[in-house]
Parts: C-alpha cells; structure tokens; sequence
C-alpha cells in the first residue's frame, strides 16, 4: 500500500499529510487506479475505513477526503505544480535548507515549500 492510499483510506479527520502528497505528485492516480471504490464498494475490497466498528462520522470523513481527492485527480495539474515538482526534484533531499537561501521572494519559496495551500 503507497502512502496516498494509507493516507486516503486511514481513520481520522486530518488530512495534512495527505494535502503534501498531494502537492509532491506530478500526476494523481484516480480512485480506481488505487483500488478504492465510493460507488460500488460491494466490488472492491472495502478500505478499512468502511468496516464496522468505524463510526458515521468517519465513514462521512473518509467519503469526503475521497470526493476532494477525486475532484483534484480529475483535473489536470497546472504548469505551475509542475514546475514546483521539477524544482523540488532538482533540489533533492536537503531542498528545505536549499529553497531557503535562494534569491526569491517570500510568497515563491513558500510555494516551493509546501507552505501555501492551493487544495482546501
């Protein structure tokens, strides 16, 4: 199981991580590539989530992280998301400390670091 699917399919309200992965991803596999069903639940495994003893209010939480999640897979990533991953990309591991001495402004390395939040 991949983190986006861990992060889809886990037990709770918060979906700070998942909004990283998000960000990081050049290209987002639909629901159905992951093998999480909405739909017809009865004709894939059912997330964890979905089982008893889980309440109504995250099963609720669940469906709603997937409808958002749909609607952002659905559509396609814009060059600026693009660019924002090759940059990252380029960068690699140290990129926290990289993108913070770089000669740009404030609102662009935010960008770059995941701070602002284009998906709520």
């Amino acid at each position: 199981m991949s983190l986006l699917e861990h992060e889809l399919t886990r037990v709770t309200t918060d979906c700070v991580i998942l909004r990283a992965i998000v960000k990081t991803l050049a290209r987002l596999p639909t629901l159905e590539e992951l093998g999480i069903g909405l739909e017809s639940p009865a004709s894939r495994a059912l997330p964890p989530v979905l089982e008893a003893p889980y309440s109504t209010v995250q099963r609720g939480a669940f469906v709603r992280r997937c409808r958002w999640y749909q609607g952002i897979a659905a559509s396609p990533r814009t060059l600026q998301h693009h660019c924002r991953v090759v940059v990252r990309a380029c960068l690699g591991p140290a990129r926290i400390r990289a993108i913070s001495s770089l000669p740009l402004p404030v609102p662009l390395k935010d960008y770059l670091l995941l701070e602002y939040d284009e998906y709520r």
